[in-house]
């Protein structure tokens, strides 16, 4: 059987129908810190460039350092993307309580700011991880962006949490 319009959904597969109304607006949230700025200038040289400026934008989640903007100066943007930088001032700077506090600031910009109303789907993503821009389009695209759905792989290291975990 072709399965192209079928998924599995709580361990039953459910037809779906293809939404393709118009193209999906995607706002990256890169969670990074300025000691690692190297890492999104790699990610700005490589999958960035494939991003679609009509459509898709970055914002940086970034912990405050007293050479933020010095730093900076050294990711070699895309011209035509349009970038975001947002310093939250978290009293942790480490990937437990830390990265969560960017995270939670990210999620509160994003909400609240008329800027980021326009975008469909927000992809929460480090800065040491590559993204096929291409394919996270098409999976975005079989989903209706007015459904509350979070996509992503469930599972932590440790069996005592649940849910979306990130890193490893």
């Amino acid at each position: 059987q072709n399965l192209n319009n079928w998924r599995l959904d709580s361990e039953k597969w459910i037809k779906y129908e293809l939404n393709p109304k118009h193209e999906k607006k995607i706002l990256y949230v890169v969670r990074s810190y300025s000691e690692s700025y190297e890492r999104l200038d790699l990610q700005a040289q490589t999958w960035m460039n494939h991003l679609d400026p009509a459509n898709e934008a970055i914002f940086v989640a970034s912990q405050p350092s007293p050479n933020e903007l010095e730093k900076r100066k050294y990711v070699h943007l895309p011209d035509a993307i349009d970038f975001t930088f947002a310093t939250p001032n978290c009293t942790e700077n480490d990937h437990g309580m830390g990265l969560c506090c960017l995270e939670a600031h990210a999620f509160l910009v994003v909400a609240t700011k008329e800027k980021f109303r326009a975008f469909d789907w927000v992809f929460f993503v480090d800065d040491d991880v590559f993204v096929s821009p291409s394919i996270l389009r098409q999976i975005v695209q079989e989903y209706d962006e007015t459904a509350l759905v979070s996509i992503g792989t469930t599972g932590c290291i440790s069996e005592s949490y649940s849910g979306f975990c990130g890193g490893g």
